[in-house]
């Protein structure tokens, strides 16, 4: 695998600590509170980004002993991984956005961007690398959230890689916190969907029922931007496997003005780990290598920005997904 070695070194990052849900889900892994301290905005991180796609992606320790040095932090909580798993297809579908963008009106596309999800109307790639995911899957430790190639190559996926990918919603105190089941709040939200995308009370919701209602809201308003959100999600930045809608966010989203007040960054990333978690843990299973969920763009993204290839740098304005089309994502 040498042609996906970079050539640029990465400086050691601290991990952030992470916590199991000990009530439903055991393969559920979420960032501590931590992770959503205030960091610098994207436009801020943006005059910076030159040096952190060089490798040099640095925390500090604030305050105890090591204040001020840099330090790895080595997890083995991972699960075991002894060889690399053949990747058949991903439920992640860029294409299912690229072509909605395509016929959204001037309208719709204002207000995306009002809700925070305008880095998706930038986008060209329509297609998942499967032969270099393979390869980055072997090497990201879902747990630590680390990518190591070698010692001196490696650096720790975090929300604000997502935030520079899509220009996501990151806000401080907005996750979501997600459970198994529907409870009756839900239950009635989704009933009134149902009604507005004109369904049988004993249907399901599919991603396909909110692509026909999106095309036919010309004017877009609140309930567009819930469903393109819903879509949006369903189909790319949190796949579902079986086309049905991902009602466990729907309570989060059927107020369009809380759309923008979540941490949208921290959910795309929780959502990557765990969905890499069960594909680990149950490698042996054919049907979890025939399609594999979450946003897994997001790791080769993350991968060609953070090291350099013979000694040149990828453009770092963002959002980073703008600068990457089918031809160059299989380059």
């Amino acid at each position: 695998m040498q042609q996906f070695d970079g050539a640029g070194k990465s400086l050691p990052v601290l991990v952030a600590g992470k916590k199991k849900r000990n009530d439903e889900d055991e393969d559920y892994i979420q960032t501590n509170s931590e992770d959503s301290k205030e960091k610098p905005s994207p436009m801020k991180r943006q005059k910076i980004k030159k040096d952190k796609i060089e490798g040099h992606a640095i925390k500090h320790f604030k305050s105890g002993k090591h204040s001020g040095k840099h330090v790895v932090i080595d997890i083995d909580d991972d699960v075991d991984y002894d060889g690399e798993l053949v990747i058949g297809n991903t439920h992640c579908r860029p294409n299912a956005i690229v072509d909605l963008i395509h016929e959204l009106t001037q309208e719709q596309k204002v207000d995306i961007e009002n809700i925070g999800f305008g880095g998706l109307l930038k986008m060209q790639v329509t297609v998942i690398q499967t032969k270099i995911l393979s390869w980055l899957l072997h090497h990201f430790q879902e747990g630590s959230r680390m990518l190591k190639i070698d010692l001196m190559k490696e650096f720790t996926l975090t929300e604000e890689d997502i935030q520079d990918i899509f220009l996501l919603p990151k806000v401080n105190g907005g996750e979501m916190v997600i459970h198994r089941g529907v409870d009756k709040e839900e239950m009635a939200i989704i009933d009134d969907w149902k009604k507005k995308l004109n369904l049988e009370a004993n249907s399901d919701i599919y991603v396909n029922d909110l692509e026909f209602k999106i095309k036919s809201m010309k004017q877009g308003g609140d309930d567009f931007k819930k469903f393109f959100v819903m879509y949006a999600s369903s189909t790319f930045l949190a796949p579902v496997a079986n086309r049905k809608i991902d009602t466990k966010i729907i309570k989060w989203i059927d107020n369009a003005a809380q759309i923008p007040r979540l941490n949208w960054c921290k959910f795309v990333l929780d959502n990557l780990c765990n969905a890499l978690h069960r594909l680990k843990k149950n490698k042996n299973n054919s049907a979890q290598r025939k399609g594999v969920s979450g946003c897994m763009i997001v790791l080769q993204i993350a991968y060609f920005h953070r090291l350099k290839f013979k000694g040149i740098c990828e453009p770092y304005d963002l959002p980073l997904i703008q600068h990457w089309s089918n031809e160059r994502i299989r380059n």
